[in-house]
């Protein structure tokens, strides 16, 4: 029998806004997590050691932490869980467009010898993922999904599937995009309107794990389907 998966803890890392159910309001409950202010970008993204970071891994790291905070697997000492049992999936259109771009501009302007071997890698796809598993020692597997307006919930469809066949008890899911020039150029519209700068994560595990924890559920994932 197919272990059943759980959503154990979520966050958010979006402006104004401090947990999942501000969503659905005004934006003003909140359970101390951002300082009851919600989370502020001018603020929150700047940390000691985040220098080299891109917005996208900022952000993913933003909502990653009250998520896995709910759940009971992050607190002073790092993380609580089994790391090699614990999964990342991110899902992300345009989370490391800016640092493609920049390094295309190099190449276009001056050469591709001009580039620095440090900033090369913060090219790939993977990037944000392979930060949230460096941030909190997670070993699982470890994957990004690029697919356009079904990401998030393809993302969570893939965290089910983990854990379904066994690959790992824990899966921690972020959907993050970030709005940057790059984001701009490509689409054209000169202009962040209504366009998200952030990021949302869910912890998703198996009803076993959560309960040898002692932590119930906040939702289950039933089915899943494309119309």
């Amino acid at each position: 029998m197919r272990p059943r998966a759980v959503i154990t803890g979520t966050g958010l890392a979006v402006p104004g806004l401090n947990e999942a159910a501000d969503l659905l309001g005004d934006g003003t409950s909140g359970d101390g997590t951002s300082g009851g202010k919600g989370f502020d970008p001018a603020r929150d993204l700047e940390r000691r050691g985040w220098k080299y970071r891109d917005r996208a891994s900022r952000l993913a790291s933003c909502a990653a932490e009250p998520a896995l905070r709910r759940a009971r697997l992050l607190d002073g000492g790092g993380y609580r869980g089994p790391g090699n049992r614990t999964a990342v999936v991110v899902s992300s259109n345009f989370g490391v467009l800016e640092n493609v771009c920049g390094a295309m501009d190099v190449i276009v302007e001056r050469g591709s010898a001009a580039l620095s071997p440090m900033s090369l890698p913060h090219t790939g796809a993977n990037m944000t993922a392979g930060w949230l598993a460096i941030d909190h020692g997670l070993s699982g597997p470890n994957l990004t999904v690029c697919n356009g307006a079904t990401g998030g919930i393809d993302a969570l469809y893939w965290a089910r599937n983990l854990i379904a066949a066994d690959r790992a008890d824990i899966v921690l899911v972020v959907g993050v995009e970030p709005d940057e020039r790059a984001v701009a150029r490509l689409l054209g519209d000169g202009g962040g309107a209504g366009r998200l700068d952030g990021a949302a994560a869910a912890v998703v595990e198996s009803a076993g794990s959560a309960a040898a924890r002692g932590v119930p559920p906040r939702a289950a994932p039933a089915a899943f389907g494309r119309a």
